[in-house]
């Protein structure tokens, strides 16, 4: 009963695993990203992206805001959203208003269809703003 041998084949089998976690948790990091979009106009109100994701099978973006205001309608009426400078309109049923907390977040679901390779730039503006 002495100590087992590690050999050639277990050290590459070692390695391939650790890259392959390496890769899996890169492309879960490509798909969800955050950034917040703040506004130079003074007294306009700031909204917060937490994350967005693609929903391939939906063919929709999923926003996560902060501090939309009091009620849903008031994101459609106050910002414009635009995916890739593509400008994207957004009803009420984009938004799902079982989300909305004491915070004000909400989960928007973005009509946009894309391939996975394509990299993703979300923008909000606030009407009214350059």
């Amino acid at each position: 009963m002495g100590t087992p041998k590690i050999g050639r084949s277990d050290i590459l089998l070692g390695i391939v695993v650790l890259v392959a976690i390496i890769m899996v948790v890169a492309l879960f990091l490509s798909q969800i990203q955050g950034f917040s979009i703040n506004s130079n106009v003074p007294n306009a109100k700031t909204l917060q992206i937490n994350a967005f994701g693609k929903d391939p099978r939906l063919g929709t973006l999923i926003v996560y805001v902060e501090n939309i205001g009091s009620e849903s309608s008031d994101i459609i009426s106050e910002y414009s959203f635009t995916v890739n400078d593509i400008n994207i309109p957004l009803t009420e049923d984009s938004i799902d208003k079982k989300i909305l907390d004491q915070r004000q977040v909400a989960t928007i679901h973005i009509p946009f269809k894309t391939s996975p390779n394509i990299p993703l730039v979300v923008k909000i503006i606030a009407n009214g703003t350059t």
